[in-house]
């Protein structure tokens, strides 16, 4: 039996990059466990291994920005996170 979903995908450069958005960026470093990223993530490699015929992509970056002003920005790579960005 399978399940329905919706997901927005893409690759850059032959790599996943993950795009998050929080509402205040300060606590974001704890945002990854309490809301299970790394479970995210292999769910959507899984979906785009299907798609791309086997083929597993590494993960590029993670990317966060507010929701709010003044929209600040985070980005870590691979499996480090965050590093952080200025304001835009």
């Amino acid at each position: 039996m399978g399940y329905a979903c919706l997901t927005k995908t893409g690759a850059s450069g032959g790599g996943i990059v993950h795009l998050k958005t929080c509402d205040d960026l300060t606590g974001f470093e704890a945002d990854p466990r309490r809301y299970g990223y790394a479970h995210q993530m292999a769910f959507y490699r899984a979906l785009l291994a299907i798609a791309s015929a086997g083929e597993v992509l590494p993960v590029h970056k993670y990317i966060a920005i507010e929701k709010k002003e003044p929209f600040r920005g985070a980005r870590g790579h691979g499996s480090g996170w965050p590093s952080r960005c200025g304001r835009r």
